[in-house]
């Protein structure tokens, strides 16, 4: 029968695609326990005395792992990878890109706040794209990548981790308090520090359970450490208060602007310039600002 006058061609019921189209590959990165196959298909595109073109589609569910840089957390930007890889030579099987823009995800604007989880967004990130790995040698394995890049939404972290441990340092203020006219109401401020000191390590332990083990500090571990350090001053100083206000009689004058009114505006300028700061920070957050210490390094 010419091929011109076929309409289609199938395999009898008794023949298995296995022997007659020999394609085997797997996943590099999935996890294996969480990978489910949902449908397949295959369809003969063309044939001739050279060879043929099947089409085979897969449609599967599946959760990757890939390797995050956690550095500028939960300001950072990661490249997560789909790998492919044959199990035959390359001299049995390679991968080619069909298309150039093979590899872009087709969205719905009806459901754009579905595309991905809410702690990510790809508004300022390259499309998706597939990248075949070019191997050397015929009996090396043909591989692709389908890379996808993505951003953290970092306002999560910075409203339910580093607004409150914000408060808990910023309550250590009740230490510059004078309380029934005196400064040596040591055992109550103490206890009020110690309790938000608790409550922070509490915050540190609860965030390090979210993030992967890692042999570095984030950004956000860097900042809930500057608050831990800031309420363990705060403590020192009020455990040696006596100390250092015997230090201060010694020296400064009882009737001087430093001895009347040092200790409040001391205490007045730290707060009020770590106030100002956070604020400035917040109001950057807020309008998705990118430089400075919130810059965002490259994919």
């Amino acid at each position: 029968v010419p091929k011109k006058d076929l309409l289609s061609v199938s395999l009898p019921e008794r023949h298995n695609w296995q022997d007659h189209v020999a394609l085997k590959w797997s996943l590099m990165n999935v996890v294996v326990t969480q990978h489910e196959l949902m449908c397949e298909d295959q369809q003969i595109n063309f044939f001739d005395e050279n060879g043929g073109h099947v089409t085979r589609w897969w449609k599967m569910q599946a959760t990757f792992s890939d390797r995050l840089h956690l550095e500028n957390m939960p300001f950072d930007r990661q490249l997560l990878r789909i790998q492919v890889v044959g199990e035959i030579p390359t001299y049995m099987m390679k991968f080619e890109s069909l298309l150039a823009t093979a590899g872009d995800l087709k969205t719905v604007d009806a459901r754009k706040d579905r595309n991905l989880p809410v702690q990510w967004t790809v508004e300022d990130a390259p499309k998706v794209h597939l990248q075949v790995i070019k191997e050397d040698g015929e009996f090396s394995r043909a591989r692709f990548d389908l890379h996808i890049y993505v951003e953290r939404n970092p306002r999560f972290y910075t409203i339910n981790v580093c607004l409150f441990v914000w408060l808990f340092t910023m309550g250590t203020g009740v230490a510059f308090t004078r309380g029934t006219g005196t400064y040596r109401d040591g055992h109550k401020k103490m206890d009020c520090l110690l309790t938000l000191l608790l409550t922070t390590v509490a915050y540190k332990i609860i965030l390090a359970a979210w993030l992967p083990v890692k042999p570095y500090l984030t950004k956000l571990d860097c900042y809930l450490v500057l608050c831990f350090c800031f309420q363990v001053l705060v403590i020192a100083y009020v455990a040696f208060q006596d100390f250092w206000d015997a230090k201060a009689e010694s020296i400064l004058n009882k009737d001087g602007f430093l001895w009347q009114y040092g200790y409040e505006f001391g205490a007045s300028w730290v707060y009020g310039t770590c106030f100002l700061g956070h604020l400035c920070l917040a109001t950057m957050i807020h309008f998705d600002c990118k430089r400075g210490i919130l810059r965002r390094e490259s994919w």
